[in-house]
């Protein structure tokens, strides 16, 4: 039971943060605006992200994982960037293409930074799981065969 309050202690505000976006996708043409609906959403979801972060930060024990969780939340809050950025775009489209509209230029501009951000993030990851994992299998086999060896001996 511990470890299950542990658990939820440690990873409500990433799952919250994970299911928030579907939320807003349910309550999709209800009575407030679209776009304001959008901004909340991706406020809300950058909150519970920074707060994730900082409980991962105070429980992780190794540098490697809180990098690696660091990466992970990162990747994760880009997305929520890229979504309030977005409802900038929309809410600030310019009706005449000729037009220069600041803010809509910015947003298309920095969305596009993201996209190629979040790209370079999931490649790096990606390469971090596949190590991760081949060191902790690696670790695993040498200790069974460590295990092994010893009860052929005795």
């Amino acid at each position: 039971m511990n470890a299950l309050r542990n658990f939820g202690i440690r990873f409500w505000s990433l799952a919250l943060a994970l299911i928030v976006p579907v939320f807003e996708l349910s309550a999709e043409g209800g009575h407030i605006d679209y776009e304001v609906q959008r901004a909340a959403v991706a406020f809300v979801g950058i909150a519970l992200i920074v707060h994730s972060w900082i409980m991962q930060r105070r429980i992780v024990k190794s540098n490697w994982k809180l990098a690696f969780w660091t990466m992970l939340l990162t990747f994760l809050a880009l997305g929520f960037l890229w979504l309030g950025l977005n409802s900038i775009r929309g809410s600030t489209y310019p009706n005449d293409p000729h037009a220069s509209n600041l803010a809509y230029w910015f947003a298309v501009e920095w969305q596009h930074r993201i996209i190629l951000l979040a790209r370079v993030l999931a490649g790096v990851l990606g390469i971090w799981i596949i190590i991760d994992l081949t060191r902790r299998t690696a670790r695993h086999l040498i200790d069974n065969r460590k295990s092994a060896s010893r009860g052929v001996r005795s």
